[in-house]
């Protein structure tokens, strides 16, 4: 009976056990497509905004010379009133121009001049393609954030400049990045981007099964 009663409590532990971790990696999986759906809708924002005819028009005339001044001040402002209708989710939206250079923000101007041609981002929009980048801390605000982008061309097809906006995810909880299995969003923030779950002691095994999914 004694050990009937072992083999039992041993067997139910590991039944406890292997529910645990079901629930975890399901976990994980759920919080994956939060993320996914999250950065989904940011993307359709951006692009939405990217669509805006004004900014569009003096994207081009930028990209010409034409009225560069009056084109720059003209998205400045709209990208302030984007900025201030949307909400804080974003440190700040930006315009680059077609050589790579932020020509215009919604924060007044605290961004314009800055170099981004070396970014994968910009080089994904000069190419044709959307970006979402890798999540890191702002240097400005210590915020952890992720640039979603999206590049605008003229009505003939012309690359001519980058829509970009900074998004916070903070308020992403408990999150994990899959791949390496590092908290990017936590309610104690010093932990963020420094607390790696794949070498935590106890959960070495469910981060590797996490992974491999």
């Amino acid at each position: 009976m004694v050990v009937m009663g072992v083999f039992s409590s041993s067997k139910s532990e590991a039944v406890i056990e292997t529910l645990s971790k079901d629930r975890s990696l399901s976990l994980a999986g759920n919080l994956a497509e939060m993320v996914q759906l999250g950065m989904t809708e940011q993307m359709t924002i951006v692009k939405s905004i990217a669509s805006n005819g004004d900014i569009a028009a003096a994207a081009e005339n930028i990209k010409n010379s034409s009225n560069k001044d009056e084109a720059i001040g003209r998205i400045n402002r709209d990208l302030a009133k984007t900025h201030k209708a949307i909400g804080d989710n974003y440190e700040h939206i930006i315009f680059v121009n077609s050589e790579g250079f932020i020509v215009a923000d919604s924060v007044g101007g605290k961004t314009k001049g800055l170099d981004v041609r070396e970014r994968a981002d910009y080089r994904d929009c000069a190419a044709g393609k959307t970006s979402i980048g890798q999540v890191s801390k702002s240097k400005a605000t210590g915020n952890i954030v992720t640039i979603v982008s999206v590049p605008i061309t003229s009505d003939a097809g012309v690359f001519v400049g980058v829509l970009a906006a900074v998004v916070k995810i903070d308020d992403l909880s408990n999150m994990i990045s899959a791949s390496r299995g590092v908290l990017v969003a936590h309610p104690r923030r010093e932990w963020l981007l420094e607390k790696n779950l794949s070498t935590e002691k106890g959960m070495e095994s469910f981060m590797a099964k996490a992974n491999a999914r």
